[in-house]
């Protein structure tokens, strides 16, 4: 069965009128399923970003200063921001927007109105909630048009929360709600137990993130009969086992994986370099999103790897954490790789020319 996210608007909304959009939020999500997002969020996030464009244009106006600065306040075409933003979200292929396409529905969401039930307010004097609903009905249809697809429903929304009880739709708080809930399945549980020899109830998951093949790494921790702890990490695709390590035996060694990132970070040489990163090389797919940033920190800050970063064990190492995890990385450090690259395959194009 296919995951996809749906974001309600109290999710993604940003607060910023320049860029309505949570991207840090929608990154994390991105980086684990698909994303839904239908048509009605997509509008009501474009009018929230006017209305606050207008309020902060209207606060601006109000200071005396303003009058002294040479300002295009006035000019300033918020519409094409928000057509530019909303070309992103369309380009974006794990990105799907989606919309209501049976009105028949229209005489269920009266009914749900009329009756002051779950998404609208059980309260005399309110028929708010529209937009929720209407939410609701689309993700329904969606679901009922995708048999092996199941969709889970990030809100804040307590109504929303309600209305989805007893439904196909599933709601969660966050992303870690998500993986806590729903992702660590007894089905996974039980198999790793059972290459261990152990009771799944002795299997527990602390982590879980993208790899850099898109397949899922898992970080397990293991109680023998004696309640002793043993910690791995697994590669998942599509919830079966593809591998798993020992967290502290690379490669059949005693270097644990901290160790041998620790290591790599306080290279002292360039032999000392290539040694780790051959070793890194050997466990990439296991590598957390938290330890691929350090390591692209280091070759940029320790002089024993900038230096040599060109080479090509290094550079083929660096670039692959790059590309898997460029969505993730800090727009500095995003823009010192995009550098470092751009020179170097320049350089390396150079080298190939036949004169």
């Amino acid at each position: 069965m296919q995951h996809k996210f749906c974001l309600d608007t109290n999710v993604l909304w940003n607060e910023k009128w320049w860029d309505a959009v949570r991207r840090d939020i929608l990154n994390k999500f991105l980086e684990y399923w698909k994303i839904l997002i239908p048509e009605i969020v997509l509008e009501e996030l474009e009018q929230k970003q006017i209305r606050k464009f207008n309020d902060e244009k209207d606060k601006f106006k109000k200071f005396k200063i303003s009058k002294l600065i040479t300002s295009n306040i006035d000019t300033y075409d918020i519409q094409k921001n928000i057509l530019e933003l909303k070309n992103k979200l369309i380009s974006n292929n794990k990105i799907e927007i989606i919309k209501l396409e049976n009105y028949e529905i229209l005489p269920n969401m009266k009914d749900l109105a009329i009756l002051k039930k779950p998404p609208f307010e059980e309260a005399d004097n309110t028929d708010k909630w529209f937009k929720d609903c209407y939410i609701f009905f689309t993700l329904k249809e969606y679901k009922n048009n995708n048999n092996d697809v199941d969709i889970f429903l990030c809100t804040n929304d307590d109504k929303l929360n309600q209305a989805s009880e007893n439904t196909d739709i599933k709601t969660i708080k966050d992303l870690d709600d998500y993986l806590k809930r729903f992702w660590f399945s007894d089905y996974q549980r039980q198999s790793i137990a059972s290459i261990f020899s152990t009771n799944p109830e002795n299997v527990s998951c602390s982590a879980i993130e993208n790899n850099i093949n898109e397949n899922k790494v898992l970080w397990i921790t293991v109680k023998d009969n004696n309640w002793e702890e043993f910690n791995y990490r697994f590669e998942i695709d599509n919830w079966e086992i593809v591998d798993y390590m020992n967290e502290n035996s690379v490669l059949w060694s005693d270097f644990s994986v901290n160790d041998t990132i620790d290591d790599f970070i306080n290279s002292w040489s360039f032999q000392q370099t290539h040694l780790w990163i051959a070793r890194l090389d050997c466990i990439k797919q296991y590598l957390l999103n938290d330890e691929i940033i350090k390591i692209l920190n280091a070759a940029i800050t320790n002089t024993q790897i900038s230096q040599i970063i060109s080479d090509d064990d290094v550079f083929n190492f660096i670039l692959l954490i790059y590309n898997s995890k460029e969505n993730i990385l800090s727009d500095d450090l995003k823009e010192k790789y995009q550098k470092i690259i751009s020179d170097i395959s320049a350089a390396k194009d150079m080298d190939e020319l036949p004169f």
